[in-house]
């Protein structure tokens, strides 16, 4: 089994680690894997042009545009779709769509498209005659896939991560907090920002990691100014280079409530980390009271109330910790995810599917 995976810059910034496991995985279990992606990328993620992530071959593109058929190697770069063509195109974020169905035209195989976010499920079209599947990482994304083209090619498959010991936690080391970026929900972001004075205030001391990263960047830094926070919060350009130092956060917060499904979270879970979370109905990880401390109006207030309530009472941090922890170990094994991944590239390259003109269109 031959996999041609395409990464948009977004998804390989999300997702850096957990696709690096997924090629190791794959090839684990004698798959040939290829890595397409941008042939401009930021400066903390330069290093995956040389190194691939693991993959065989490394391509590049201009994503979402043209396609380099080029390969990086010690015999140069030389054409490698003719000589090696893939069974299985994989694309990973919405910018990759469009190159997919391409290069699944060109090289008459099936296109797998992996949905994480509640934007990308509502782009979905049954029209595209080179896709081979869909797959969603749970159940309320697989709904809105499902109602778009049809449910015969559209998979749930619940990310995984490795089920290593969870963190050990050192009481008398002060509170860390880890804050991911907010993308387009800038008034979710700015209410949680407006809060914390008056938490610092409260609990003194915390240590504060944010996320800053993409076209909100510089507003963010500027609100922190604003908000004389500079002094008690150090920022990050994106969680792909401290992807550990954030997941092992005693509070991990996501303020977004059209956040994709990014393994970081489940992660932060695995080592038992409180999570408060704007509420996103299409991530079913994060249950209210039981695997999370849920914010159902992300207003000034509610963050802050949230966050004290958290943060004031060890028990409940532990019982959240706990009981994320669990969820985890029993939904979420990086085993599984591997095998029902490979099945469905398995599936697909076989031609499972039905005519897709046949099915639900826009």
């Amino acid at each position: 089994m031959h996999v041609l995976a395409i990464l948009d810059s977004q998804r390989l910034q999300d997702e850096e680690r957990m696709i690096s496991r997924i090629f190791s995985g794959l090839k684990e279990r004698g798959c040939t894997s290829t890595l397409v992606i941008p042939s401009r990328l930021p400066d903390s993620l330069g290093h995956v042009h040389s190194d691939g992530l693991g993959a065989d071959t490394i391509l590049t593109a201009s994503i979402p545009m043209s396609f380099w058929q080029r390969r990086r190697g010690r015999g140069g770069q030389e054409l490698v779709i003719e000589e090696s063509p893939p069974d299985v195109i994989w694309a990973l974020g919405e910018a990759t769509h469009q190159l997919a169905s391409s290069i699944a035209g060109n090289c008459q195989v099936p296109a797998v498209f992996d949905i994480r976010s509640i934007q990308e499920a509502r782009h979905a079209t049954g029209r595209d005659s080179t896709v081979g599947g869909w797959i969603t990482p749970g159940p309320a994304l697989e709904r809105i896939v499902s109602g778009r083209v049809g449910s015969e090619l559209v998979e749930c498959i619940r990310p995984g991560v490795d089920p290593d010991a969870s963190r050990f936690r050192d009481p008398a080391r002060e509170t860390s907090v880890a804050i991911l970026g907010a993308g387009e929900d800038t008034a979710s972001m700015h209410a949680l920002l407006s809060s914390l004075p008056r938490v610092i205030k409260q609990v003194p001391g915390m240590q504060i990691c944010l996320e800053v990263a993409g076209p909100t960047r510089e507003a963010t830094w500027r609100e922190l100014r604003s908000l004389e926070l500079l002094e008690h919060v150090s920022t990050v350009p994106g969680a792909a280079g401290v992807h550990d130092l954030l997941a092992q956060c005693d509070i991990f917060i996501q303020p977004d409530r059209y956040a994709p499904a990014r393994t970081i979270v489940l992660e932060a879970m695995k080592n038992e980390s409180s999570i408060i979370a704007a509420r996103v109905p299409h991530l079913d990880w994060l249950v209210d009271g039981e695997t999370a401390a849920i914010v159902g109006k992300p207003r000034r207030d509610a963050w802050t109330k949230a966050i004290l309530e958290v943060l004031q009472d060890s028990a409940r941090q532990q019982r959240l910790g706990q009981a994320a922890r669990k969820h985890v170990l029993d939904h979420h094994g990086l085993q599984e995810h591997l095998e029902s991944l490979l099945g469905t590239f398995r599936r697909a390259s076989k031609g499972f599917s039905y005519p897709f003109t046949l099915q639900g269109t826009t």
